[in-house]
């Protein structure tokens, strides 16, 4: 588009050169001698009129706009006054020597005038490296940071800074710039090597610690020759420590688990062992009568023999002991008489289930009550008993695994203290995203809500349900990283604004991916962004590449986004979000779950809920 503006140059120039054949530039040429000098005198025709309009008008455009983006940017200095006199001054002098010649004496001295500015303007240029990656109008938002903003020549030494980083690496001078980057920062890397990474940097000593998470941005130059490097630091000094505090909390948890998992380890291997014990006694009581007693009196299980009528006809003092009842008290009585009321179904199952499958061994756990009221657990594997080929009653073996059954009970505990920790991470985690910027932690739970719909529409088992929707409700965690003022800025973003925000998928697995989930949480959040045809960020992965659940919340998050306001608009609507989806289905989007999304919007399955802020806030 810039090359139409030439349009009319290349006319003016073919129309000097073929003058004498139509005078439309000049109507008249000839030498004035009236004057002590000898002057040029000629008619202007009107192609010189048009090509001075056309031309000074782009002129005076520029100056224009250079003084409206010095205002706007509040940068109107004296380096934006000399640019602006120097590209006025000839206009006025153009002015001059067109409409009153006489005031100069009928000369010509516009070219000396450009010549003159244009040498000042150069010098400025030069003198304060306007030409350099640094932006001539310096954003005012970058100089208002909270966050240190940085940008470094290709071999690492500071050509801007903000007011921000000064103060975030403690210098004691005005401005740092010259310096190298690493001479600030204690960087075990060069510059370039951390382009691209998110790392987070320890300064001070003595108990005075403070955290930077440091992003370093490669910015190409436009011949792609040389470059910069753009260095944002953001304090993450009191979220670091909270980490920590939770990494320990963690580790005492898993020590606690860790203890009690070897103690029921330790009970099983001794049930193991006995059980096996008994299998072997089981076996060698066929061999006769006289072992198969003694056997049964003297083993340390309790052993039973019961009839046909559910009555006991033999216990060994094992038994009785275990039951704490005299062998006279139990024979003869009803085997379900013993048996706590909430096991009553026992008996008939014992009874039915060796009978049917008298080759197979039956596991049996109940609950029975002793003479004292007390409460145990018994195990048993209960076998018929075989005369001529005619049933007579059960023989069953019976263990105490009431200490087994109350180590169940507390790894069932720490299991829940476990999960309640998962949870109070996942919390804390959603919460420093809702600290930064609301609109996150209320998308993050919107996005969180539809993806889980969409997965039970697909047919996800809960298990990969439960991870989409932990991964949903952290998705935007890195966000962290970016500056609140990006995040709320009411307008469009610029280029480096731009690139700071797509950070933070990468930001965002940083923070996860040293917290041990059961799922792949920290590769979901770091590809949400990704797209089918390879056009995603921060990897460009494509097609099967990417994992099905951070397919599922790259359409849920874009559906939200564009149904839920923001701060530079208001929502587009349910209608535009679907039109988005199907537009780009197979392209940027995954086919299945676009038409499982759609299905879920069009037949009113699914509704987008009016989260409330406080509520949020409340319920972190």
């Amino acid at each position: 588009n810039l090359a139409l503006l030439l349009i009319v140059p290349i006319i003016m120039i073919a129309a000097t050169w073929t003058n004498d054949i139509h005078k439309l530039v000049w109507t008249r040429i000839e030498i004035d001698y009236s004057n002590p000098i000898e002057t040029l005198a000629r008619s202007n025709g009107p192609l010189f009129w048009v090509d001075g309009v056309y031309l000074y008008t782009l002129m005076i455009t520029g100056v224009v706009i250079i003084i409206r983006t010095a205002v706007v940017s509040k940068q109107m200095d004296k380096r934006v006054a000399i640019i602006v006199a120097g590209l006025s001054l000839p206009i006025l002098i153009k002015a001059i020597t067109t409409l009153r010649p006489e005031l100069l004496n009928n000369l010509e001295v516009t070219p000396f005038v450009f010549t003159l500015c244009w040498l000042i303007i150069c010098w400025y240029v030069f003198r304060y490296r306007l030409l350099d990656m640094v932006p001539v109008a310096r954003d005012a938002i970058i100089e208002q940071m909270t966050d240190g903003v940085l940008i470094t020549d290709m071999n690492g030494h500071i050509i801007y800074h903000n007011r921000a980083a000064n103060n975030i690496v403690n210098s004691t001078e005005s401005s740092i710039t010259g310096k190298s980057f690493t001479q600030l920062l204690p960087c075990d890397e060069d510059i370039a090597a951390m382009s691209g990474k998110t790392q987070v940097i320890e300064l001070g000593s003595n108990g005075d610690h403070k955290y930077l998470a440091t992003q370093v941005v490669f910015l190409p130059d436009d011949e792609s020759i040389h470059g910069a490097y753009l260095v944002n630091m953001h304090d993450v000094t009191e979220r670091t420590l909270h980490l920590k505090e939770l990494q320990q909390y963690r580790e005492h948890l898993e020590n606690l688990v860790r203890a009690r998992t070897a103690a029921l380890s330790k009970v099983n291997v001794q049930l193991k062992s006995e059980i096996n014990k008994h299998k072997r006694a089981k076996e060698a009581l066929s061999t006769s009568e006289a072992r198969y007693r003694s056997l049964f009196e003297t083993t340390v299980a309790g052993v039973s023999i019961i009839n046909m009528e559910g009555k006991f006809t033999f216990v060994n003092d094992a038994l009785c002991r275990m039951i704490r009842y005299s062998n006279k008290d139990l024979l003869g009585q009803p085997f379900a008489r013993f048996i706590h009321p909430d096991d009553s179904q026992i008996p008939g199952e014992l009874f039915k289930n060796a009978s049917i499958q008298p080759h197979v061994m039956i596991d049996l756990e109940f609950r029975i009550i002793r003479e004292d009221q007390s409460i145990i657990w018994v195990h048993t594997n209960p076998s018929p008993i075989l005369m001529h080929g005619h049933q007579v009653g059960f023989s069953a073996i019976m263990h105490n695994i009431t200490n087994l059954k109350n180590a169940e009970a507390e790894l069932k505990s720490s299991y829940t203290m476990l999960k309640n920790s998962l949870q109070g991470t996942i919390n804390a985690v959603a919460k420093m995203s809702e600290l930064r910027d609301p609109y996150t932690a209320g998308h993050q739970l919107q996005v969180a809500r539809l993806a889980s719909a969409i997965g039970r529409e697909m047919n996800f088992p809960q298990d990969r349900i439960n991870c989409i929707e932990i991964a949903a409700k952290i998705h935007d965690v890195g966000k962290i990283y970016v500056p609140a003022e990006i995040l709320t800025k009411p307008s469009s973003l610029t280029g480096v604004e731009f690139q700071i925000l797509k950070t933070h998928p990468q930001g965002g697995y940083d923070i996860l991916k040293n917290i041990e989930f059961p799922w792949p949480i920290a590769q979901i959040v770091l590809q949400h962004h990704e797209r089918i045809n390879g056009a995603g960020y921060p990897q460009g992965l494509k097609g099967n590449d990417i994992l099905p659940e951070a397919k599922i919340l790259a359409v849920s998050d874009v559906v939200d986004a564009m149904v839920s306001h923001r701060p530079y608009r208001a929502a587009l609507g349910v209608e535009k979000a679907l039109e988005e989806i199907m537009s780009n289905k197979g392209t940027l989007y995954d086919t299945d779950v676009v038409d499982t999304c759609v299905k879920l919007l069009t037949e009113h399955k699914f509704k987008f809920e009016d989260i409330n802020m406080n509520h949020i806030a409340d319920q972190f």
